[in-house]
């Protein structure tokens, strides 16, 4: 008998699939693909045509990493209309014919599909994002389960919510009054939290210039956020907001004597990047 076994390239490592594939799936799987291989996929054939079976003994493809990905649901999921695929390193996008959660087989201009996979690192999605209304209950449970080093906080201003073409919730703004008092005047408006998936390109812009401009139709005039020094702020130049210097480490948090609070679970207590953006 003989067995088929896909493997995928990811992120410059080769991974087998958990599956092995008889020869009349592997025919389905290929038709399903126009019988293209797309560029980092791989097949690896082993057995023979009688009806002994054989153990997979082929040193380098056991070593490889297993992988549980269904290449025929890949293959027939339906295409991705207007979503494409953006390569950082290339600096170049194509269209996604196919894609199945964050594996996707994208289209470029030289006609012969390829395999990748949206890590938000090197490729990321470019697709119809929509700014909907959001709970503030909702935003901090997305904000709980999604942000990389902040926990949720405790009362906003307004929310908002960011869905994908397919109606996923991709993201949410959280906007409250400055924390730091002398910022409070009454015109200022912090993000105090933007939270979003970073599979999706230009989500956190996205969130930040909505936030901004719903903050302005409220009579904000300035508007201030923080970043960590390890990030690169790309998604609030963006919009406009220039760096207005470090904040001092707060290994307690906005804990203090005259004022005690209990620490966040997440809540990074050293040096911040300040940014402000005035808008009038």
């Amino acid at each position: 008998m003989i067995y088929h076994i896909f493997n995928y390239r990811i992120q410059g490592e080769w991974y087998r699939d958990s599956a092995t594939y008889s020869e009349a799936q592997f025919e389905r799987i290929m038709e399903a693909l126009d019988w293209k291989l797309p560029v980092h996929m791989q097949i690896y054939h082993y057995g023979s045509p009688d009806r002994k079976y054989y153990d997979l003994t082929n040193a380098i493809v056991v070593k490889r990493p297993v992988l549980s990905l269904d290449p025929m649901a890949l293959a027939v999921s339906p295409q991705e209309k207007r979503t494409s695929v953006y390569d950082k390193q290339r600096e170049i996008s194509w269209p996604v014919v196919h894609r199945l959660g964050r594996f996707l087989i994208c289209q470029p201009d030289d006609d012969w599909p390829r395999f990748c996979y949206a890590d938000g690192d090197r490729f990321s999605l470019i697709t119809p994002m929509d700014i909907t209304p959001v709970s503030i209950k909702e935003a901090m449970e997305f904000v709980r389960q999604n942000h990389r080093h902040c926990s949720a906080p405790q009362g906003h201003k307004f929310s908002i919510g960011l869905v994908a073409g397919d109606g996923a919730r991709i993201g949410v703004a959280i906007a409250s009054i400055p924390k730091a008092r002398a910022l409070n005047d009454g015109r200022t408006l912090e993000l105090n939290r933007i939270c979003c998936d970073p599979v999706y390109r230009h989500a956190a812009s996205k969130l930040c210039a909505a936030t901004i401009r719903i903050g302005k139709e409220m009579g904000y005039h300035r508007f201030v956020t923080y970043t960590l020094p390890q990030e690169s702020g790309s998604s609030l130049r963006a919009v406009g907001f220039l760096r207005d210097g470090l904040t001092s480490a707060r290994p307690l948090g906005w804990n203090c004597r005259n004022r005690p609070r209990r620490t966040p679970e997440k809540y990074p207590t050293g040096v911040k990047i300040r940014w402000i953006l005035e808008t009038g």
